[in-house]
């Protein structure tokens, strides 16, 4: 099985960078996609976005962590999800 992704959004944030207790970087980023379709009902545009939290490590979380709000950016990676208890 073959877990790969592909996102193309822009940052709703500047990048979070952190040290980890082992002393290496990690970068956490707000990323927003949007998907825009045609109501077929009523003829109109609609659209819906979409917010990611990725996270980078080592070299890519150190280039990372110089992105700011509004920048245009493509990631691939892992996707992975969580289950919460509220």
């Amino acid at each position: 099985m073959f877990n790969h992704v592909t996102l193309i959004g822009y940052l709703g944030s500047d990048a979070e960078s952190r040290t980890t207790r082992n002393n290496s970087t990690l970068t956490v980023l707000s990323l927003a996609t949007k998907r825009t379709w045609k109501n077929r009902a009523t003829g109109e545009r609609e659209s819906q976005t979409t917010w990611h939290k990725c996270v980078a490590f080592g070299r890519t979380a150190e280039y990372a962590a110089g992105l700011t709000k509004g920048a245009h950016l493509q990631v691939i990676g892992e996707l992975q999800t969580r289950e919460y208890i509220a």
